[in-house]
């Protein structure tokens, strides 16, 4: 067997250098490709795309704003016309006040006869202190807009109060001689979500429920609302108020501002509230009065041509009878619709007639004050109410517990 022939693997020697060559060559590397720091911060190429980043940045963020708000919009199935996915919110802003989902009455109807706006603190109310004077709006066509400011909740369940709202719509249905059935929505004025009804086939009645805590005759509130009132957040007392069983809060500027949008959506030629002032604090509900100001504070936001009336409340009760049979009767029907509801008041027409109080209320109605308003015309914000009235031929009277307006008298003031 011939023996292989061993040969050896050829080994190649690997290259050396000197490392203090390589350290040498690497720094020069790195001096050639940095610039110095001061260098860097001021390049132009830097600065361009330092821009370019934050500009896609916040493109991103109003996106995402955006996207919220129409995702709040189909989660309360209401529409959301000024709002697109390629509109930011601030945009938005700019160009008016937002409402979703609460469309003007002008657009649903043609409201050839007006419209009337009724601002209320609570959802008997109006039945009590404003009516006939709402029934004969009804009767001459007008569009109604009623809105509750708080819910009437008077610290206790929501059984209570969401009852007295059911008495509210099926009151109005009695005026307008339908069925109590009624559509009810949820919709936004810039964020702060409130409550509409519709009554069917009736497009031109809307009735608007915001939630706010009742207040309490004398404004201290109820503990499980925080003891937060209307009073409060009007003299200052407390920053916001929160609606009940949600979200939204107001401040005063917040509600303020959002009466003023209803009424430059609607825009009304008869905007009806509660009266309020110094002479009249005490004798009536605290929620009355607030609602009072603040609508009369909204309405310095309206420009349209219109008339302002504000209606007594509790005073009226003791001051003479001064409705007709007829309009008595009426009212006194349309207020037995609403009570059925209402636990806490008589649950029959013979029993309410027989309670002194809600006598009084449905045998009277008393305007305290009344004016006229021209288009683009302001009334001056700084001009309380109250210091306006026209006070010919009325004085008042110590009542005990209250003061009463005393029609047909001298009054050395006037």
């Amino acid at each position: 067997m011939a023996k292989a022939k061993l040969t050896s693997p050829t080994i190649k020697k690997a290259k050396t250098t000197n490392p203090s060559k390589k350290r040498a060559s690497s720094s020069a590397k790195k001096l050639t490709a940095q610039p110095s720091e001061k260098t860097a911060r001021n390049s132009p190429r830097r600065l361009t795309v330092t821009k370019v980043s934050l500009l896609l940045a916040a493109s991103i963020i109003l996106t995402f704003i955006a996207s919220l708000e129409l995702y709040e919009a189909n989660r309360l199935n209401v529409s959301a016309p000024r709002l697109t996915q390629s509109q930011s919110l601030l945009n938005v802003k700019k160009k008016g006040p937002l409402a979703v989902g609460l469309p003007s009455l002008r657009s649903l109807d043609k409201c050839q006869q007006g419209v009337a706006l009724n601002v209320i603190a609570h959802q008997d109310d109006d039945l009590l202190f404003m009516n006939p004077a709402i029934a004969n709006e009804i009767e001459s066509g007008k569009c109604i807009r009623t809105v509750y400011v708080t819910a009437g909740d008077d610290g206790q369940s929501a059984n209570y109060w969401q009852g007295r709202e059911e008495g509210a719509k099926a009151a109005y249905a009695s005026m307008y001689q339908r069925a109590d059935n009624w559509q009810s929505t949820k919709a936004l004025i810039s964020g702060h979500e409130f409550e509409v009804a519709t009554l069917n086939g009736v497009p031109s009645m809307s009735l608007m429920f915001l939630h706010l805590p009742d207040g309490s005759p004398s404004g201290e509130g109820f503990g499980d609302n925080r003891n937060e009132t209307l009073q409060k957040l009007r003299t200052g007392s407390i920053k916001s108020i929160h609606a009940i069983g949600g979200k939204t809060s107001y401040t005063t500027s917040e509600l303020i501002h959002s009466l003023s949008v209803v009424m430059n959506l609607d825009r009304p030629e008869t905007i009806n509230t509660q009266a309020y002032g110094a002479e009249l604090e005490g004798g009536d509900h605290s929620d009355h009065q607030a609602v009072g100001y603040f609508t009369d504070q909204a309405r310095h936001s309206y420009r349209g041509g219109y008339t302002f009336s504000v209606y007594l409340g509790y005073q009226s009760g003791h001051l003479p009878v001064n409705l007709s049979e007829t309009d008595s009767t009426m009212k006194q029907a349309v207020f037995a619709t609403y009570e059925q509801y209402d636990i806490s008041i008589c649950t029959t027409l013979a029993g309410c007639r027989n309670a002194n109080t809600y006598t009084a209320y449905l045998q009277r109605q008393y305007v305290y004050k009344s004016e006229p308003v021209a288009a683009q015309d302001s009334p001056s914000s700084s001009e309380p109410l109250a210091s306006s009235v026209n006070r010919r031929n009325i004085c008042f009277e110590n009542s005990g517990f209250i003061q009463i307006e005393v029609p047909n008298c001298r009054d050395s003031k006037s």
